[in-house]
């Protein structure tokens, strides 16, 4: 319920606020993740899944992004960001393919339980490996 109230605040602030459009990338953010570090995906990448939570079902209202926690195969780990991805879901430990995407120009919400401990950010588009 409390969640759902602090949605709603956000939402009804967002709509009154249009004096500006949001500047690309632009997510609303807390304290861990105004210390994240936005890298830009140039080429795909392989790695194991280490955590994954689906946008919520409020995407389409509000901005939601899914987050997949993702250890490449050079040992690095990346938090990706991809926008209203409500539909897939990556068991942990599962291969997948991490795809560039742009960042959208529009304010996001997610939820990530990892948000202070990893930095390293990208948007991307997350597929399973065949």
């Amino acid at each position: 319920m409390y969640k759902a109230l602090i949605i709603w605040t956000i939402f009804l602030c967002a709509c009154g606020a249009k004096s500006s459009p949001p500047m690309q990338g632009e997510m609303i953010l807390n304290d861990c993740q105004k210390r994240w570090k936005i890298l830009e995906l140039n080429r795909h990448f392989t790695g194991k899944v280490l955590f994954h939570s689906t946008a919520s079902p409020a995407c389409g209202i509000l901005a939601t992004g899914a987050v997949t926690i993702v250890q490449s195969t050079d040992g690095n780990t990346y938090r990706i960001i991809e926008y209203c991805n409500t539909d897939k879901n990556f068991v942990v430990g599962s291969l997948v393919i991490v795809k560039p995407d742009k960042n959208a120009k529009i304010p996001l919400i997610i939820d990530d339980k990892r948000q202070c401990e990893l930095l390293e950010t990208l948007f991307g588009q997350v597929e399973v490996a065949n």
